[in-house]
């Protein structure tokens, strides 16, 4: 009798081993399939960025751009100045390069054609203020001083439908996780 009811305690925890390994098979793919999981890890994955070197020359301003991003980008170019010789500057480009371009809308930029690839330096444009010729009589007001104000902007490369490579001047990064919405 006494081996009849070890064997009979043996076989009730076989089945009740046997039972809950199968169970747990279920149990485990509950709990992978259905976690949750708060935070979060910042990625860097590279920024277009570009630095401008900008010379007085011989009466003109000559300017320079480089790209010294991660990625390939698109450039553009403002100048201002006084209106009495905002019709006096000139834009010239030496050694008989012609990448800059006046928009098609005439909203007052420069472009650079080409995409700008990282490491390069855009083609150098220059900017000329042509001085008149001191009038004939009467007092001279011609300015004495001014600045002539050269600001750039750049936009990284997005391709549209066709896979042409165009600029978007209207996108905007934020560098600050705290501008972003949703951030915690």
């Amino acid at each position: 009798m006494r081996n009849w009811k070890f064997g009979k305690a043996a076989l009730l925890a076989a089945a009740l081993a046997l039972t809950a390994s199968l169970s747990v098979g279920s149990a485990l793919a509950y709990f992978t399939a259905y976690c949750t999981a708060k935070g979060g890890v910042p990625v860097n994955m590279g920024f277009t960025d570009t630095e401008i070197r900008e010379e007085v020359i011989d009466d003109a301003k000559h300017v320079w751009i480089k790209n010294t991003g991660d990625y390939d980008c698109f450039i553009r170019v403002k100048v201002f100045a006084p209106d009495e010789i905002m019709n006096l500057i000139t834009y010239t480009e030496p050694e008989g390069t012609d990448n800059w371009s006046d928009a098609p809308d005439a909203d007052g930029y420069l472009y650079y054609t080409p995409v700008l690839h990282p490491g390069e330096e855009a083609s150098e444009l220059v900017v000329k203020y042509e001085r008149p010729a001191p009038p004939a009589a009467g007092e001279d007001t011609r300015p004495e001083e001014f600045n002539i104000i050269v600001v750039y902007e750049y936009s990284p490369v997005f391709f549209d439908e066709d896979g042409n490579a165009v600029p978007d001047w209207n996108f905007n990064v934020f560098e600050d996780d705290a501008e972003q919405e949703g951030n915690e």
